[in-house]
């Protein structure tokens, strides 16, 4: 933690949001989709993470605090989704991710996925099976699109 306060004091723009995120994190809720954040990251820096780059408080972060495995982390926080909304279940879940593990996570659960990543990011979030993937979400009726639209990652 105190090497990311340290990155942060002297860099802060490596944590600025992705282009749209925090737009996108407010409409979705009134698109009708309950969302959190599910990480691989430990919690204390995800939230560090959050609040540097602006992104809504009250989205509940689901980290590997909880589970060892990017897959378990989104099965617990699938859970917990459906604990907090009242839900027995979902009709859809769409993971979003910008590395080839969150991929691999989505892929493992069958869950639809898009991608985030420019350049390279991009090609290796393709080349790992990403059928979406955005560079950023400034656009944000073609992010609802993609988003509606996702399907699992190719094997």
């Amino acid at each position: 933690m105190a090497l990311l306060r340290d990155r942060l004091a002297q860099d802060p723009a490596r944590f600025s949001e992705i282009p749209g995120a925090a737009a996108l994190l407010s409409r979705l809720p009134e698109e009708g989709w309950y969302l959190c954040i599910a990480t691989g990251g430990w919690s204390k820096s995800a939230e560090l993470k959050r609040q540097a780059a602006g992104l809504p408080q009250e989205v509940p972060i689901f980290s590997s605090d909880l589970h060892h495995t990017r897959e378990g982390i989104l099965e617990i926080a699938i859970r917990r989704m459906q604990e907090l909304n009242g839900v027995p279940s979902y009709d859809r879940i769409v993971s979003l991710g910008d590395g080839v593990w969150d991929v691999s996570a989505a892929a493992a659960l069958r869950l639809p996925f898009v991608g985030v990543g420019r350049g390279a990011r991009a090609d290796r979030l393709r080349a790992a099976g990403a059928l979406a993937v955005l560079g950023d979400f400034a656009d944000l009726a073609a992010t609802l699109e993609t988003i509606a639209s996702a399907e699992p990652p190719s094997p």
